[in-house]
């Protein structure tokens, strides 16, 4: 503290003591407001700037976990800064079929049947199942098929299980070259969610990748 501060304090003391009280106690919480860092200022207005040549792990706030990685000279809108870390925001796409709905929170399906989805296509609409199935082959969708994008990538499989009827399953772009490496006849296991649950033209069940093995 300032020995002006102490010096004015003395004199209030022998004076006005409770004048002293409440004049020591103000110098106190002056320093200690000045002990505590303001906080970061976000950017005036936000700016553009760019991952460097190594690219950026994206992370959910400083020391956290890692949400994702921004490819070299990915493009950034700045929103702040605070030490050594820069508060950002990505702009980006994602694969419909992995955002998550409002029936994920029923967990994943492991034993449903696909005679079961077929007989109430609508209750397990957006439901995720985890099926093992046949692998027969890799199509691209016609435009007939209008369960499908015209030119979508789908895996044409049996199953789940013994069951004998067909399950068509669209292949999303992350997940085409794993696909593309699977051998005809190979048994496979998915978890998928349900896009429909019996396709009105091909009488089957259409389903999203999440996840192959």
């Amino acid at each position: 503290m300032p020995r002006t501060a102490l010096a004015l304090i003395a004199i209030l003391a022998l004076t006005h003591p409770l004048s002293a009280q409440t004049a020591h106690a103000d110098a106190a919480a002056r320093a200690a407001q000045a002990a505590v860092p303001a906080a970061p200022r976000p950017a005036a207005s936000p700016t553009r700037a760019r991952a460097g040549q190594g690219g950026a792990a994206l992370l959910a706030r400083p020391g956290a976990d890692t949400l994702g990685w921004i490819e070299p000279f990915g493009p950034l809108e700045v929103l702040g800064a605070s030490g050594g870390w820069t508060h950002v925001r990505v702009d980006g796409w994602v694969w419909t079929g992995s955002l998550a709905t409002d029936a994920d929170s029923a967990g994943v399906l492991t034993k449903l049947s696909a005679a079961a989805l077929m007989a109430n296509p609508d209750a397990y609409r957006g439901r995720v199942v985890a099926w093992s199935l046949q692998f027969i082959a890799l199509r691209t969708a016609e435009r007939i098929r209008t369960d499908f994008v015209e030119g979508e990538p789908f895996l044409l499989t049996r199953g789940p299980g013994a069951e004998p009827g067909f399950v068509y399953v669209a292949v999303p772009p992350k997940l085409l070259d794993a696909a593309r490496r699977l051998q005809p006849l190979q048994r496979i296991r998915v978890l998928a969610r349900v896009r429909n649950g019996r396709s009105p033209l091909m009488g089957a069940p259409v389903l999203d990748l999440i996840e192959l093995k």
